[in-house]
């Protein structure tokens, strides 16, 4: 007596697709971008940047990477950031 079991892949092989065409589309979005991106938590923290060039970066990435906006920009751009920051949460 033989028994075997079949798993249908279907839609896991369709969220893979999904996923990379995904990725694919947002990369070549952002590195089409000619300025630099900075990625924050909802606390303001950063947690990633993109910089086509890193000669564009006034710092490196060390001196900003994991710390709070108002630890790297004067309190008045932090204070607009996080304000921007809040607004997009709430949407």
């Amino acid at each position: 007596m033989a028994y075997s079991t079949f798993n249908d892949i279907t839609e896991l092989k369709w969220a893979m697709t999904s996923l990379q065409e995904s990725e694919e589309k947002y990369r070549t979005l952002i590195d089409s971008i000619q300025e630099l991106v900075f990625v924050f938590d909802a606390q303001g923290n950063y947690t990633q940047y993109y910089a086509a060039d890193d000669s564009l970066l006034l710092c490196s990435p060390e001196s900003f990477m994991g710390r709070h906006i108002s630890e790297v920009v004067p309190r008045e751009t932090s204070d607009l950031f996080l304000d921007h920051i809040c607004l997009a949460l709430i949407l």
